[in-house]
């Protein structure tokens, strides 16, 4: 068996597969590749693409994450995505609501006592609940943070906190178990909120007709805009080719305990709904991480127990 057609959560073989296409948009970016492919993992529940974009391939995604420069590669390729959805992740009934589905999680768990609380990838920390002591964030856009928001570079320069917020990162990460183990270093409890949802893989998505035609797609904006829509929490078009844009993983509830095994934690799961920037509806995981220790961490699960 291949290294690569392992699962990137808890090494079983996948035994699912389907061609996909990398969003032409991300290659404008600066990716090169053209193709990969969808790997599900009937272990864990855990689905992937197998391309996982580099560190430098990373920088050239997010460094400019959602400016002008962005709005204009994207919008090209995917009509949806225009300024008003780009700029309504900033208006404040949106914010309000997200800050508010994260605290009515979290504050049954841990309670409002004060905690020094990080933001990964947080933008300008505008999502960190009221109830934190002391705020930082950490985000490779380098955006002036919010008023009372410390910014920090450098992950490794961060103090440690009581609570790290990782709301919707953890899907675009190469490999998410080095990932909370790292998070793990400055704080023994980690937040997490990804998209609910593992693509299914069927007839007409391993279609090697469809995948072709869907390559020649990429060729022109005008072949590929009209068939782009919003997709990450929501209900996909089962019959399309799956297209690689800047989300690798896809989880279940089964696959985040899972990761809770991998890092050594104990999870708490919840399925939620979301407002979107476009006032809609997705479905979310909120999970909290807690870093057990070294005598309360159980055998790790063989594969197939649940």
């Amino acid at each position: 068996m291949k290294n690569k057609d392992k699962c990137v959560l808890c090494g079983a073989r996948t035994t699912g597969k389907a061609p996909v296409v990398i969003s032409p948009w991300i290659r404008d970016l600066g990716i090169k590749k053209r193709t990969s492919r969808f790997l599900k993992c009937n272990e864990c529940d855990f689905g992937f693409f197998s391309y996982r974009y580099s560190a430098q391939e990373m920088s050239k995604i997010y460094s400019g994450y959602r400016n002008e420069a962005y709005l204009k590669v994207r919008n090209n390729w995917e009509p949806w995505y225009s300024e008003s959805y780009n700029s309504n992740h900033d208006s404040t009934n949106w914010i309000h609501s997200r800050k508010v589905g994260i605290e009515k999680f979290l504050i049954p768990i841990i309670g409002e006592t004060e905690l020094t609380i990080a933001d990964i990838g947080g933008d300008t920390g505008q999502f960190i609940p009221d109830f934190a002591s002391k705020k930082f964030v950490v985000d490779p856009s380098s955006k002036i943070p919010v008023s009372g928001v410390e910014s920090v570079i450098d992950f490794r320069d961060l103090p440690e906190v009581d609570l790290i917020i990782y709301a919707h990162v953890l899907e675009h990460v190469a490999d998410p178990v080095l990932e909370i183990n790292t998070l793990f270093l400055k704080a023994s409890k980690v937040y997490i909120e990804v998209p609910f949802g593992v693509p299914r893989i069927t007839p007409s998505r391993r279609s090697k007709i469809r995948f072709f035609k869907k390559v020649l797609r990429t060729l022109h904006p005008l072949f590929w805009k009209n068939q782009t829509r919003p997709s990450s929490g929501r209900s996909g078009n089962s019959r399309d080719t799956l297209t690689q844009s800047e989300h690798l993983n896809f989880f279940s509830e089964e696959a985040i305990k899972q990761l809770s095994f991998r890092v050594s934690a104990k999870v708490e799961i919840r399925r939620a709904q979301i407002e979107t920037p476009d006032y809609m509806k997705a479905e979310v995981l909120q999970c909290l991480l807690i870093k057990l220790n070294e005598s309360e961490v159980p055998l790790l699960p063989t594969m197939g127990e649940k």
